[in-house]
């Protein structure tokens, strides 16, 4: 069975297959979310501060870009406004 596929050889869905790959992708995000809060708490100096604000901005990045994926597939495919990036 490929994982493309139902567990009745069926095809799935486009929208349910980037639906569970975006619950697939939003499960690590909350974690790194909750881990830079709890690095945050224990940052001693100004540049543990900066480079917990940039894995925050990255942190933020990547769950927009999901965000974008699952309201607008189609800007992922070739030629899509994203195709590029």
């Amino acid at each position: 069975m490929s994982t493309l596929e139902n567990t009745d050889g069926e095809p799935l869905p486009w929208k349910e297959i980037i639906g569970k790959a975006a619950h697939d992708m939003r499960t690590p995000l909350s974690c790194m979310r909750t881990t830079v809060e709890v690095l945050r708490m224990l940052a001693s100096s100004e540049q543990d501060t900066r480079m917990i604000e940039i894995l925050e901005k990255q942190i933020d990045s990547l769950a927009a870009q999901v965000n974008d994926l699952v309201n607008d597939p189609r800007a992922y495919l070739p030629g899509g406004s994203r195709s590029r990036h």
